[in-house]
């Protein structure tokens, strides 16, 4: 295989690129067969704005439909503890975006939500799992958060089933890297579930 240091994706008819961080690799299109499987590996490409989604009741339930993999904070403006773990909901949505959306309502002003998940105390952290939802009791660190939405979230992973469906899942790709194996057999070891 070839390797580059440009950090541009490139295709043509005989090979397709794999960015593995800055490095590129050149696959010949021929082993590219039945099936390819696809895993993105996150490295954040945000900017400055934040990567934890605002949430109300009219944007609640579209959000968590179109998201099957959601953790939620409900916090309260006044609340020191919820001041203090804003910036590590932050840093654990960062870490997993792309993977996994990060949002957060305002229980004070929220009051309909805050019923439905049963909202006792500020901060409560809530991760949905298509639609199913698990509260948090963890510590209100950065690599704790993570770590725990990581154990129930599962691989980051997609199987392709063709050529055409790894050029729309590399096209519509929201980390900045990623890794493509191909290959007819199902995913096995680490990778298989």
């Amino acid at each position: 295989a070839k390797m580059a240091t440009d950090p541009g994706v490139e295709t043509d008819h005989r090979s397709i690129a794999v960015r593995c961080r800055t490095m590129r690799f050149f696959l010949p299109r021929r082993c590219l067969t039945v099936a390819c499987l696809v895993a993105l590996v996150h490295v954040p490409v945000l900017g400055d704005e934040s990567a934890v989604l605002s949430l109300d009741t009219s944007t609640f339930d579209a959000v968590l439909g179109a998201n099957p993999l959601l953790a939620v904070t409900f916090y309260a403006p006044w609340c020191g503890h919820c001041t203090n773990l804003g910036p590590e909901f932050e840093k654990a949505a960062r870490a997993l975006s792309g993977r996994v959306t990060f949002a957060k309502v305002d229980a004070t002003v929220e009051i309909e939500l805050t019923e439905r998940y049963h909202v006792d105390g500020y901060p409560t952290i809530h991760f949905f799992t298509r639609g199913n939802h698990e509260e948090y009791t963890g510590s209100r660190l950065n690599a704790s958060i993570v770590q725990w939405v990581v154990e129930r979230a599962g691989l980051a992973m997609t199987v392709a089933t063709g050529e055409e469906e790894v050029q729309r899942l590399l096209a519509a790709r929201r980390s900045g890297s990623y890794f493509v194996a191909p290959g007819s057999a199902p995913p096995k070891g680490p990778f298989g579930r």
